[in-house]
């Protein structure tokens, strides 16, 4: 713990203005990687995956966790039809299915180190965690601190699997192991897994609210820094039952359902026994990297940082007196300097000798914990640390997940290649909500784009990228009165399942794919893109998806549009990133009222470039960076164009 006056006067001491060239935030931005990977979908229609493991040693099946309560197998690549586990009704209230970013539900699974072996005290043995209704005339093993009001709790519970079948668990099987009482419905943490030491790991968030703060978070300081509460911390313990384990030298827990580790590091009257490491805001995901033992956390931040962190018996990872390695300040939610190693004591996140392990919230919003890659289907890969974030926008719902991978060793961060999609972007919106490791150590990303009561999940695995080997024979495009006619013909069009047009302003990209009136004829494939605006200039490209689900993007043509002018459109922003001034250019078929807006993030209007009628034709509009208020602060925005019942937006990068 530390003195908050000591912090403040560190606080004071240090402040510092933390700015870069070509750089939103207060790091840089992350770049795309070298490593190309292909996404294949291996199970489709679920609602919110959020997590996925095998049993050990189990090279068929897949275990995938679904946030609304149920328990999937995928085994030998399909998708069983009926759930391992439906715990709906515990987890439903309090989860709210209609909301995508309701925290709580089904969120962590793990495998008793002994589940396949005959004659261990975990044969057959399974751990949840989940939240649930703290039922009448009971109370959790830890109720909320402050004797705060508990509107629900997050359970450890062990299960067996059925003894008549193997994909089933036993539902009357149920033991509760230890509990948790919460106030706020954030902050959950997620994760339980079995180090190789052979307990069992969970990590707590803070309580939830923000900056540490709210009823039943403990003053001074904050819960993730007061050994008096399991909140904010990494928990280690035995799950089993200590009737089965006479022998073991570990106490018996006040509650008789498992026991502490005589090893673990907080021992002092008062002080939570459970407790391996604190200072945790929301530690949504964690690993074991089965190459090295080491467990790696991602650390979900306040406004700012999100932070990958190596956890260590004993040790300190500074929220709330810290933000990644910036100084936190809870009074406003802000960071201030950047502080690497001071106060003394504290852990910053994993870092090497090109960086730390963290990011700002000009590349996502909340970081998504992944796994260390020990598989060899990508050995490019190997040794690396694959994790994404929830959403580059936290507009509801949220949208835009990313996937990155992470070199321990040097403390480089990189976006992989994603060449079968637009981009290199997940479609869709999909978002990133967890990972799966199998017994192969192949890596999957769970996503979705609809809350936990949808079908817009999938359940993604990783693999090598593979260009297709088919030419495309002939690629034309002419300009018309009526927009710009594609023509293009392959030498073995069998080849693909789909084809999809994409466009772009530069020859280099970004590529969208666009909606076209599509004819056959003559061997031959034509598009028509009525969508275009009279002498702007266009490149098309073609991408092609095989039977496999490999996407092979094909190199572009260009056209200049004719004498046509169909529907509004956002031309250019120029510059863009901008330190300042921007220009905007935009063009109507028709004269009418125009709405010209600067976007936040959140889809919150930050100043109004124009408001009023505007003729047909194209025009270019400059906006000097300043509101009312003052200079806009830097960050990512979206300029909005509304005109003639169309929108459309562009993202903006604004610096200071």
């Amino acid at each position: 713990m530390f003195n908050k006056q000591l912090m403040l006067s560190l606080t004071a001491a240090m402040l510092a203005t933390q700015s870069a060239a070509q750089q939103v935030g207060p790091l840089p931005d992350i770049q795309h990687g070298t490593i190309a990977v292909r996404l294949t979908p291996i199970a489709t229609g679920l609602a919110a995956p959020d997590y996925a493991i095998s049993p050990p040693g189990d090279m068929n099946r897949l275990f995938v966790v679904e946030q609304k309560g149920l328990l999937l197998i995928i085994q030998n690549g399909m998708l069983l039809p009926t759930p391992a586990l439906d715990i709906q009704t515990r987890v439903s209230p309090p989860l709210n299915p209609a909301n995508a970013n309701d925290e709580r539900g089904l969120l962590g699974l793990a495998f008793h180190p002994g589940f396949a072996t005959q004659g261990s005290v975990g044969f057959g043995t399974l751990y949840t965690y989940h939240s649930e209704l703290i039922p009448a005339m009971t109370s959790p093993t830890y109720p909320a601190p402050n004797m705060a009001l508990q509107n629900y709790k997050n359970v450890v519970a062990e299960w067996k699997m059925s003894a008549a079948d193997p994909n089933i668990v036993d539902p009357a099987s149920r033991r509760e192991i230890i509990s948790f009482g919460k106030n706020a419905g954030n902050h959950n943490g997620g994760t339980v897994a079995f180090g190789p030491d052979g307990y069992l790991y969970l990590a707590l968030g803070d309580g939830g609210n923000a900056n540490d703060v709210g009823p039943s978070h403990i003053e001074p300081g904050g819960n993730a820094q007061n050994l008096t509460t399991p909140l904010g911390k990494m928990l280690r313990f035995d799950p089993v039952n200590p009737a089965l384990t006479p022998a073991s030298p570990d106490p018996i827990s006040s509650n008789g359902q498992y026991r502490i580790p005589t090893t673990n590091p907080f021992q002092g009257p008062g002080q939570v026994p459970e407790a391996f490491a604190l200072g945790l805001r929301n530690p949504y995901r964690f690993c074991f990297d089965r190459g090295t033992g080491d467990l790696i956390l991602a650390d979900v931040g306040q406004n700012n940082i999100e932070e990958v962190d190596r956890i260590v018996s004993g040790g300190n990872y500074g929220w709330a007196v810290k933000e990644g390695d910036f100084l936190f300040d809870r009074a406003t939610g802000n960071i201030g300097a950047r502080s690497p190693g001071i106060p003394v004591g504290l852990i910053d996140p994993i870092t090497g000798p090109n960086g730390a392990l963290e990011y700002d919230h000009s590349d996502g919003i909340s970081i998504t914990g992944g796994f260390v890659y020990r598989g060899s289907a990508i050995p490019e890969l190997f040794g690396k640390y694959v994790f994404g974030d929830l959403a580059i926008r936290n507009q509801p719902p949220r949208v835009d997940g990313r996937l990155f991978w992470a070199d321990l060793t040097t403390g480089d961060i990189r976006e992989f290649l994603l060449p079968q999609f637009p981009n290199d972007q997940l479609p869709d919106g999909l978002t990133v909500h967890g990972f799966g490791e199998d017994a192969s150590g192949e890596l999957y990303a769970v996503v979705t784009n609809t809350p936990s009561n949808g079908t817009g999940g999938i359940v993604y695995k990783f693999g090598p990228d593979k260009p297709i080997a088919t030419t495309l024979t002939d690629f034309e495009c002419t300009a018309l009165v009526e927009g710009i006619r594609l023509r293009w013909r392959f030498q073995d069009p069998s080849e693909f399942i789909s084809v999809q047009v994409e466009r772009s302003d530069a020859s280099a990209g970004p590529w969208a794919e666009i909606i076209t009136e599509r004819r056959s004829e003559a061997g031959a494939e034509e598009a028509l893109d009525r969508n275009v605006v009279s002498g702007s200039t266009y490149y098309y490209r073609l991408s092609g998806t095989d039977h496999e689900g490999r996407v092979t993007a094909f190199a572009p043509i260009v056209a200049t549009a004719g004498e046509t002018l169909l529907s509004p459109s956002l031309s250019h922003i120029v510059p863009n990133p901008s330190s300042g001034p921007i220009d905007v250019e935009f063009a109507l078929p028709r004269s009418g009222n125009v709405s010209l807006r600067l976007l936040d993030p959140r889809g919150r209007v930050v100043a109004t470039l124009s408001n009023g009628t505007r003729a047909a034709g194209r025009h270019r509009l400059g906006w000097n960076g300043m509101t009312s208020r003052g200079p806009v602060a830097a960050g990512v925005y979206f300029v909005e164009l509304r005109a003639d019942g169309v929108v459309r937006s562009q993202r903006v990068v604004l610096a200071q």
